[in-house]
């Protein structure tokens, strides 16, 4: 018998271990769950859902990005491979280009890198990855030992070469 739950869902189970939705398959022979709606579509609680991010309501009513969703009975949002949007007026690809420092980096025995030789001319924002919270003191201090605290100041003088950088400093790891 299949489950009465897949992707926890509530679901029509039939007795030869078929799982569906609606009323073609909820008849005599279901032995569970006859009220359980589908994820999207035509046996969805309203019988319009359509799925989150505008991804393919397969014809079995669950939500998804593959050819089993999109194809053959997909119910709505039927495109395998769809177009980004094509108003040019207000797209802004490639407005902020975001790069992330490995503070670790100065460390690397290969393709060791400081923070100044980064592409920062290219760049529009830049994430330090990553700094520590010290518990004792609430200050924000380098993730470990072996990474010098001057990296902080190395990082910030980023700003002198490129003054419209926006630099942040990512806590954690």
């Amino acid at each position: 018998m299949c489950p009465k739950k897949i992707y926890g869902l509530l679901i029509n189970c039939l007795e030869n271990g078929n799982c569906r939705y609606g009323s073609v398959y909820c008849k005599a022979r279901c032995t569970s769950n006859c009220d359980a709606v589908a994820e999207c579509g035509k046996d969805s609680k309203d019988g319009k859902t359509t799925c989150p991010l505008n991804t393919c309501c397969s014809q079995f009513g669950f939500c998804g990005t593959t050819q089993d969703f999109c194809g053959n009975g997909c119910q709505t949002n039927c495109v395998l491979e769809p177009s980004p949007p094509s108003d040019s007026t207000t797209s802004k690809t490639l407005s902020k280009i975001i790069g992330y420092y490995e503070a670790w980096n100065t460390r690397s025995a290969c393709h060791k890198t400081s923070p100044a030789d980064l592409p920062l001319d290219a760049l529009t924002h830049l994430n330090y990855a990553f700094a520590y919270l010290d518990p004792d003191t609430f200050s924000i201090t380098t993730i470990d030992a072996a990474t010098s605290i001057s990296l902080f100041e190395e990082f910030s003088n980023l700003k002198t070469i490129n003054p419209n950088l926006k630099l942040f400093v990512s806590i954690g790891g």
